[in-house]
């Protein structure tokens, strides 16, 4: 697949939705090729079955391969999905459980492809063993969700690029024009009108060097744009992809670190400790945290409490002064007076001359504890000296034009110190992203292979073992529908084929299966399909034991529900008709012969496996009630196997031997079954199950 619109499905309208979706193309394909179903799914106008059908058919166009390759009929595609809807339920994130659906049962004769996922499976095994609490792996594992492409960042409004270059200007404006503003200047004049409109000017251009540029301008020059680093001068959307994601980047680090202490590999090549910090100094909304940088929370302490902090000392200064005044008493010589008189001299300077030391003093010790509380560096103490009054006047008061210049001032060193710790963090972290992407993806593919492994351990599954003779042997087999519903199921030995057949019993790899009613014949022709779909997949199956023959397709027929009409009588004839000369293959058909009246069902049945039993790498259970007038009607060899009931416990439920007699012919016993219905009856019903009940006991 070359491009999106290689893939089935895809035109080039919903090629641009994936496009749009994932960020770009690459991304979209890589998301197909590796089922992310659960991604797919978001996309506006696809559902998780398109997304579902489109992986199948993708996968179906690389292999040639499909789901329809090895299950061959609406009844075993059901089996499988129910299988599927039971490995889900071990899954902890939506990825997992829609991602499940890509894996599907394979021919044996693909036994490459089935190797592939048991060498999968097996090391997800192993990897369960490893951890010991599962259930807090487990909540951890839920959090994880896949990491998204970050919107636009807003429009960057205190910063400016300014070239003199119009070549530089074209390709600066189509690279940063839409989250900066880009201006072109052609004299230093235009260049300070420019500079006095933004907090941050980058000055792009070897000419700059030689503008002498006003005091309240202070530039940042490049001399070469081809020196310029995106994540220099836009660390914002480097960090915005990072900081969009914050939560999902943390829950998936602390996980990945919680695996790596168990000794399972992340795969990823990167310090988790190091991207954790680096992580840590960032909020989601992109900002430094506070506490990250002691001179970035210096400053904006200095910026939040200088105001309050001034009215605080001013205050205490006029409290002194209108102390001092109170206290002081001031002797005119005649010389003075005269010059009062005169008005030579005001008051106020014989006043000064008088208490100025005093009053410098309480100045000086206000203006020191004011910039120690403050914690000021040396140039930033300079400013406070405006701030305060150089001679004498009461009452004190701040220089509020003085205190606006000085915040001002404050705020640019913010802004330089944040643009400056944005853009290391934006550095470290540029060369992350797509390691951080695939981390995202190991950990909820590792939730895909956790749920199977878990899966096979709640039943102590095993892994098939793969054998050329036509044939099928299992030991204490369960089937997983029964044990999900917390049925206490008896375990099954079986065997058809020629693998390991038991001792005095004919091999034969057609049966005929026999039994009472209820007494698991249904549970146990889906426990061989179970095995069979799940071997074929690469799974564990749920039995201690497997050894399986091959088998590159399964026919699985369910109970039909009553008489078929004419058309559908046909129609089922028609689906049997395709088993001949279909290669290796596995059919497991229940009560066939509810499709029509017995006697014709139990010729149609005897034909079906004449037809079966003559081909050498087929294998088959067909489950009957008829084996009787089935063995009547053919002289095939079929070997065929019962279930039988004993009778009825003190509860009246079934006292059944799940595990099937070789080589015996077990009745139906209706009887028992009208037995537990007339001893459980009221008095009503219990005199129509007599009567029944005597039918049987008569023989009539």
């Amino acid at each position: 697949m070359q491009s999106l619109v290689d893939a089935p499905r895809i035109g080039e309208k919903m090629a641009q939705r994936f496009i749009s979706h994932f960020g770009c193309e690459e991304d979209a394909m890589a998301a197909i090729l590796r089922g992310d179903i659960a991604s797919i799914s978001e996309i506006e106008g696809v559902g998780r079955r398109y997304a579902i059908s489109l992986v199948h058919d993708v996968r179906s166009t690389k292999d040639g391969l499909d789901i329809s390759s090895f299950l061959k009929t609406r009844d075993s595609v059901d089996i499988y999905e129910r299988i599927i809807d039971s490995i889900k339920n071990y899954a902890s994130t939506p990825y997992a459980k829609d991602k499940l659906h890509t894996y599907i049962p394979y021919p044996s004769s693909r036994k490459d492809l089935i190797d592939i996922n048991r060498d999968w499976v097996e090391n997800h095994m192993g990897y369960l063993f490893m951890l010991d609490d599962m259930d807090e792996i487990s909540a951890s594992f839920s959090r994880i969700k896949p990491l998204k492409n970050s919107p636009s960042i807003p429009r960057i409004r205190d910063r400016v690029i300014v070239t003199s270059n119009t070549d530089d200007y074209s390709t600066l404006k189509e690279k940063y024009g839409k989250s900066i503003e880009v201006q072109l200047v052609e004299d230093p004049l235009e260049f300070a009108d420019v500079a006095r409109s933004y907090p941050h000017v980058i000055a792009i251009g070897e000419p700059f060097l030689e503008y002498d540029f006003p005091e309240d301008t202070n530039p940042e020059i490049i001399t070469n744009s081809r020196d310029i680093e995106e994540w220099h001068i836009l660390p914002e959307k480097q960090i915005s992809f990072f900081a969009f994601n914050h939560e999902r980047i943390m829950n998936a680090l602390n996980l990945a670190i919680t695996l790596d202490k168990a000794g399972i590999p992340s795969i990823v090549n990167v310090d988790l400790s190091d991207l954790c910090n680096l992580m840590a100094a960032i909020n989601p909304e992109g900002n430094i945290v506070e506490g990250r940088d002691g001179e970035i929370d210096r400053l904006n302490h200095i910026l939040d409490s200088v105001d309050s902090e001034l009215t605080k000392y001013v205050g205490h200064c006029n409290r002194e002064i209108n102390d001092l005044l109170q206290k002081s008493s001031i002797t005119l010589s005649g010389n003075d007076m005269l010059g009062v008189i005169r008005d030579e001299v005001e008051l106020k300077d014989i006043l000064s001359r008088n208490i100025s030391a005093s009053f410098s003093q309480i100045i000086n010790d206000a203006r020191k504890e004011f910039i120690e509380t403050l914690s000021m560096k040396q140039n930033e103490s300079l400013f406070v000296d405006y701030f305060f009054p150089c001679e004498l006047c009461y009452p004190v008061e701040a220089d509020t034009s003085q205190l606006q210049k000085f915040k001002e001032q404050i705020k640019q060193q913010i802004f330089r110190r944040e643009v400056t710790h944005k853009r290391d963090i934006a550095y470290e972290l540029h060369g992350f992203r797509q390691p951080l992407k695939q981390l995202v993806m190991r950990l909820l593919d590792l939730d895909v292979g956790l749920a199977v492994a878990r899966f096979g351990h709640s039943l102590k599954m095993q892994l098939a073992g793969f054998e050329d003779e036509c044939g099928m042997n299992f030991k204490n087999g369960k089937n997983i529908f029964l044990c999900e519903k917390g049925i206490d199921v008896e375990p099954i030995n079986y065997s058809l084929g020629s693998i390991m057949p038991p001792s005095q019993v004919p091999s034969s790899p057609v049966v005929l299966l026999s039994g009472v009613n209820s007494g698991g014949k249904t549970s146990m022709l889906e426990l061989v399909a179970q095995c069979t779909i799940l071997s074929h997949m690469g799974f564990p199956v749920p039995a201690d034991e497997l050894k399986i023959g091959p088998v590159d397709s399964l026919y699985y027929f369910s109970k039909s529900r009553g008489t078929l009409d004419a058309g559908a009588f046909e129609t089922t004839l028609r689906s049997f008709s395709a088993l001949a000369g279909a290669g290796s293959k596995l059919v497991l058909v229940d009560e066939l012969e509810s499709i029509t009246e017995p006697g014709a069902s139990a010729k149609i049945i005897a034909g079906i496996l004449e037809t079966l039993s003559e081909e050498s790498n087929t294998m088959a259970i067909f489950v009957s009630h008829l084996a009787d007038q089935i063995l009547e009607n053919t002289d095939a060899s079929i070997r065929v196997d019962g279930i039988e009931a004993k009778g009825l416990d003190n509860e009246l439920n079934l006292i059944v031997d799940r595990n099937p007699i070789y080589n015996h012919i077990a009745k139906s016993t209706p009887e028992l079954i009208v037995e537990r219905l007339f001893r459980s009856g009221g008095e009503v019903e219990k005199e129509f199950y007599r009567r029944l009940k005597n039918k049987f006991e008569k023989g009539c």
